[in-house]
């Protein structure tokens, strides 16, 4: 029996990078902008998150929800979390003092699904609303065309 393995398939530890630092980063360069609006930020995002996808396109989109909630609202305390699902990465931006609806620019949506994900926009009660976005984790050379496989007899 052989076996058809595709080179997308397989990762290799040297591509992927942790997620942490660059929202730390993102934070960062962002907190002039959060303090005038009165609004406080914690990067919550463990440590131990790797991430395959392309580091640019993900910062962007990144940078663009966090803008987006620290623009609709202020004096807000505002969360960034992530988790990891096998081969998806889920993060959520959660505005824990927002009386209003959050509404994320159309761009931002259209990067987001460019990486092959979706940003989604929930409203709780307790003046709870959370961005979620999520994508899959998969690294930059995904979409290699098909004569890069391997063969596994």
């Amino acid at each position: 029996m052989t076996a058809v393995i595709s080179s997308s398939l397989i990762r290799s530890a040297a591509s992927a990078w942790e997620l942490n630092p660059i929202t730390e980063k993102l934070v960062q360069s962002l907190q002039p902008s959060i303090a005038a609006r009165g609004n406080h930020l914690i990067n919550d995002i463990a440590e131990d998150i790797c991430v395959d996808a392309n580091r640019e396109l993900l910062a962007t989109v990144l940078a663009g929800l966090i803008g987006t909630v620290n623009h609709q609202v202020s004096g807000s305390n505002i969360r960034l979390t992530a988790k990891q699902y096998s081969d998806v990465i889920l993060v959520h931006l959660k505005d824990y003092n927002n009386t209003g609806n959050l509404v994320v620019d159309k761009k931002i949506q259209v990067l987001a699904e460019k990486m092959g994900g979706f940003v989604g926009v929930s409203s709780q009660r307790n003046n709870l609303t959370t961005i979620a976005f999520c994508f899959p984790n998969l690294p930059v050379e995904a979409g290699v065309p098909e004569e890069n496989t391997l063969v596994a007899a």
